[in-house]
């Protein structure tokens, strides 16, 4: 009988005070990691901005950017890293991975499908040194950097996915309403 009580005490303090407490630890860590992107992904400036486009080019770019959260691929082509990103965000309705070079590539593989355009521009000097070192890029649905990313290693890659989930809008839920009841 002593040894019942004693578990079922055991029990219920693990119910009420170690359960909420590790709950509460892990959302406080959460919530800082939160924090912490949404600082490091503060705006950096317009991207049609940031490079010496033609006005056409700008255009064609401001067209296909807008009101989608864009990963811009600088003067490479697509690597299988790649495209399994492609992959993992092609029921999004706002996301795009852009591949921008001086030079026209064609991926064999390319689908109007799928959330990835080709755009060739004839100058990609950047205006800023960060910007000229980048292989990727993030932009918001506004158009503004949000992210630079250099290298094209698992890490950068893992990195751009994360960051991608912060900016992409959210599918809006609708509301609750209460069903009108005849009388």
């Amino acid at each position: 009988m002593k040894i019942a009580k004693i578990i079922s005490i055991t029990l219920l303090f693990l119910l009420i005070v170690a359960l909420p407490a590790g709950s509460w630890l892990f959302l406080k860590d959460g919530f800082n990691w939160r924090k912490d992107k949404l600082e490091e992904l503060s705006p950096k400036g317009l991207f049609l901005n940031s490079f010496s486009f033609t006005p056409e080019e700008k255009t064609k770019i401001f067209e296909e950017t807008t009101y989608k959260t864009t990963v811009v691929k600088l003067n490479e082509d697509l690597s299988k890293d790649d495209m399994s990103m492609i992959d993992q965000y092609r029921k999004s309705k706002t996301f795009l991975f852009l591949v921008l070079s001086e030079e026209p590539i064609i991926h064999e593989e390319f689908s109007s499908k799928q959330p990835l355009r080709y755009i060739t521009s004839s100058n990609l000097n950047a205006n800023t040194e960060k910007l000229r070192s980048a292989n990727y890029v993030l932009l918001d649905t506004a158009g503004v950097i949000r992210q630079f990313y250099n290298g094209t290693d698992n890490k950068t890659l893992t990195s751009i996915v994360e960051d991608v989930a912060i900016v992409l809008p959210r599918k809006i839920t609708p509301d609750i309403e209460m069903k009108k009841t005849r009388e």
